[in-house]
């Protein structure tokens, strides 16, 4: 694995990718942390938000950085 496979915005997404809100475990927590959210390890209403925040924030990069 180089370092962009295992930089922490690749993990995001490949736990956004796989989780849904409601899940429970320590996957969850992973994503928060990730997130800097409290490690709760259940994908509630906040967790949902800053998932929605960095995807939208990571499309927006990527669009700019396409552009650019």
């Amino acid at each position: 694995a180089g370092a962009v496979a295992d930089s922490p915005s690749v993990r995001m997404i490949e736990l956004i990718e796989m989780l849904r809100p409601g899940d429970k475990g320590d996957r969850v927590k992973e994503l928060q942390k990730l997130l800097g959210l409290e490690q709760q390890g259940t994908y509630g209403p906040r967790t949902e938000r800053a998932v929605k925040e960095f995807v939208l924030n990571d499309t927006f990069a990527r669009v700019n950085s396409d552009m650019g």
